[in-house]
C-alpha cells in the first residue's frame, strides 16, 4: 500500500461518515416536520370547530379533518 491508497481510503471513510450523519439529520428533520404538521392539523381542527360555533360546524370540521388526514398520509413516509 502506498500513500495514494491510504489517502483514497481515508477520503472514502470521511465521505461515508459525513453521508451517514447527513442521512441521520435528514431523518430527524423529517420526523420534526411530521410532528409540526400534526400539531398544525390539530390547531386547524380546533380553529375550525371554534369558527363553526358561529354557524353550522359540520362542513368546516369535516373539511379540516379530511385535510388533516390527507396531510398526515402524504407527509409521513
Amino acid at each position: 500500500m502506498n500513500s495514494l491508497d491510504l489517502i483514497l481510503i481515508g477520503t472514502a471513510i470521511v465521505f461515508l461518515v459525513l453521508w451517514i450523519r447527513a442521512r441521520r439529520r435528514a431523518r430527524l428533520a423529517e420526523t420534526r416536520l411530521a410532528r409540526c404538521q400534526a400539531r398544525a392539523d390539530v390547531l386547524l381542527i380546533a380553529a375550525e370547530e371554534l369558527r363553526g360555533q358561529l354557524h353550522d360546524p359540520a362542513p368546516a370540521i369535516a373539511t379540516a379533518r379530511t385535510e388533516a388526514r390527507r396531510r398526515h398520509l402524504v407527509g409521513v413516509s
